[in-house]
Parts: structure tokens; sequence; C-alpha cells
């Protein structure tokens, strides 16, 4: 999204709750460089799983092995093949839409990795949201723990497991600016 002349934004970071008188120059940005160090699609993950063809949440949670459900919030967990103990995807039902995500586990194994869950297709919609908890999200009366999660948004229907990818990042060379030097490199 154009933000100025010349600026472009492709991703957004947004502080919730932040306390009134709050000293901004306490804030901090932490960057690192990435390099690509794994991925796959959701098809495999749901594949690995048993998922053929469309399915509601009754007949997912019937149909699929090696899963974990909550049937309250009608979400099913689903581990990553090729990133066990470091991430899960999940799919829960709400009225009228499936939404998927990817959930992070907090702990040292994944501290310095990146991960990213996108739609990857000519035309396809890119709108995600990830939020960090600190203390981590407890989800399935607290048998799990999430650091990150990361969510599809406005997913079009119809879109294809196989075009939902599942990216995994190396991290290194942490720098960390506060707020009044990202302002200095924005103006």
């Amino acid at each position: 999204m154009p933000i100025a002349p010349g600026l472009v934004a492709y991703e957004e970071v947004k502080l919730d709750n932040v306390k009134v008188g709050t000293d901004f120059n306490q804030l901090a940005v932490l960057v690192h460089d990435g390099q690509p160090a794994g991925a796959t699609n959701a098809a495999s993950v749901v594949e690995h799983h048993g998922w053929r063809g469309s399915l509601g949440f009754q007949n997912a949670c019937a149909q699929l092995s090696d899963i974990e459900v909550d049937p309250k919030e009608q979400e099913i967990y689903m581990t990553v093949p090729n990133m066990p103990g470091e991430v899960m995807l999940l799919v829960d039902w709400d009225a009228g839409n499936v939404d998927v995500k990817l959930g992070v586990f907090p702990h040292p194994g994944t501290n310095d990795k990146a991960y990213e869950l996108t739609i990857r297709s000519a035309g396809g919609c890119n709108k995600r949201v990830m939020e960090l908890y600190t203390p981590p999200r407890p989800k399935l009366g607290g048998r799990f723990q999430f650091g990150r999660i990361f969510e599809l948004d406005d997913v079009p229907y119809g879109t294809a497991f196989k075009d939902m990818q599942i990216i995994r990042y190396q991290l290194s060379n942490p720098r960390s600016f506060n707020v009044q030097q990202v302002t200095r490199v924005m103006g």
C-alpha cells in the first residue's frame, strides 16, 4: 500500500494495548536477515492426515488421523511433517467459512526462525495476519501454547490448499531500531 510518494509498505506492524504515557523511545523494532530454510503447502499437510475433498468439521473429525480436536471452538490441529515440533496447521470452522492458521510453538528451536503462511497463486489474496503472544497463548485447554499465530484473512472461496504456502526462514544478523531511528529512516 502506498504511504507517501516513493514509499510503499508491504507489511504492517501493529502494537496493541500500549499504555497511555508510554515513552515511544522505549519501543523498538527488531529486524533480521532471513534465508529460506524450508517450505511446503497446506495440501501436503492435510493430505498427510487423510484429508480428501471438501470436509465439514464433523466429517473432518471422523476422517482425519493423527490430529487434535477442539470441539468447542471447532478447530482441528495438524502436525506439519517437515517442520515437526515447530508449527501446527490449524483449521477452524466459523459460521459460513473456514479459517486456516499456522501456530508456532514458543521454544528455543523456533526463536531464530520466521514463518510465513501465504497464498501463492495468480491473483491470489495475500492479506495475512500474524499475532505475537507474550506470554504464549494457550489452546486446547492449555495442551498447546503458541507464541505466534499466522492467519490467512479474507481467503476467496474455492482457494485450494495447494495454493497455501508455509515457508520457514532461518534468521541471522539481528538489529534493533527504536522508534526515533525508524522514523529517521523513513524521513
